[in-house]
């Protein structure tokens, strides 16, 4: 069967596309997107580890609590007031979706005073 050298262009134009739209998209062969990949935070006594420089745009921060005190985790910056509804207990872990601007951002543990005692780390996101 002989095919029309247009359905052959046809062909490869959605082919094309389709190429385009998964690597846009972060589908197979693309690159990974800083802004929108997890980024890891562990809280313990008395200290945040995470990341200090972060991609603007939808973000997830996957939470773990490795301390032996309940903790919590909220970010302000660039008129974002976000947190928890709920302490995150020794043990277990929680994920806070956020979609960050560029600019300067605080994160603490709001919980008693760990905030005051080293709980507080300042993240750049460009």
């Amino acid at each position: 069967m002989r095919r029309n050298p247009h359905q052959w262009i046809g062909a490869f134009v959605a082919v094309a596309l389709l190429g385009a739209t998964l690597a846009a998209c972060g589908g197979p062969g693309a690159a990974a997107s800083s802004s929108s990949a997890p980024v890891n935070v562990t809280l313990s006594e008395f200290k945040i580890d995470m990341p200090t420089a972060l991609h603007a745009g939808q973000t997830t921060l996957n939470v773990s609590n490795t301390g032996t005190f309940t903790h919590s985790v909220e970010i302000t910056g660039n008129g974002i007031v976000q947190k928890f509804e709920s302490t995150v207990k020794p043990g277990e872990k929680a994920t806070l979706q956020l979609n960050l601007k560029a600019g300067t951002y605080t994160v603490f543990c709001p919980v008693g005073n760990h905030r005051d005692r080293g709980m507080q780390v300042t993240v750049t996101v460009t």
